[in-house]
């Protein structure tokens, strides 16, 4: 036997060793069963994640859910992230070669968009983090020969590290909301 301990009895011994196994047994199970989903559990990738991914004048699939996760809309978006990308924007473009154009900020910032060289409306969706944080609708293009000094000049009342511009009257036809969470999904 195992155990040679003489004041334990052989009885005594063999509930101790039958004690060890079960405890043993209990352990092992609860790693299986337990273990196994911690293993196995895909971890989904954060929006900040898939923000730092995308790069400048990429198209992506961008879904906007309301508060309760239901997807409202799914819009192709064409990414914009360098620094001249971020300056020259929508200008000069007859119309949006995609649903829309999001803008991802170096930082976390209260932006100051103009229209400047814009040849139609848009309306500007104000994200920060996933969740949109304002709307400005129908931002108008500039009549020609306008002076840069009378170009309104517009930004929302919080910081933002995302503006996403879509055509004017897009955010009512979309039912956008403040609140609404975006995500990206695969192209």
């Amino acid at each position: 036997m195992i155990f040679r301990f003489p004041w334990i009895s052989q009885r005594a011994r063999f509930f101790l060793l039958l004690g060890v196994v079960n405890i043993v047994v209990i352990v092992l199970a609860g790693f299986l069963l337990f273990g196994s989903k911690r293993e196995s559990s895909v971890v989904q990738p954060s929006f900040s994640d898939e923000i730092n991914r995308l790069k400048d004048r990429q198209q992506a699939t961008l879904m906007l859910q309301n508060s309760e996760g239901i997807t409202k809309s799914t819009l192709t978006v064409e990414i914009v992230r360098s620094p001249k990308s971020l300056e020259t924007g929508l200008s000069n473009r007859a119309k949006l070669q995609s649903d829309g154009m999001l803008f991802i900020l170096p930082e976390r910032q209260v932006p100051r968009f103009w229209m400047k060289q814009m040849l139609f409306d848009l309306d500007m969706v104000w994200i920060d983090g996933d969740r949109i944080s304002a709307i400005t609708p129908d931002a108008k293009a500039p009549a020609d020969n306008t002076p840069l000094s009378d170009l309104p000049i517009y930004s929302p009342d919080e910081p933002v590290t995302l503006v996403l511009e879509v055509p004017a009257g897009n955010a009512e036809k979309l039912k956008l909301q403040i609140g609404d969470q975006l995500q990206f999904g695969s192209q």
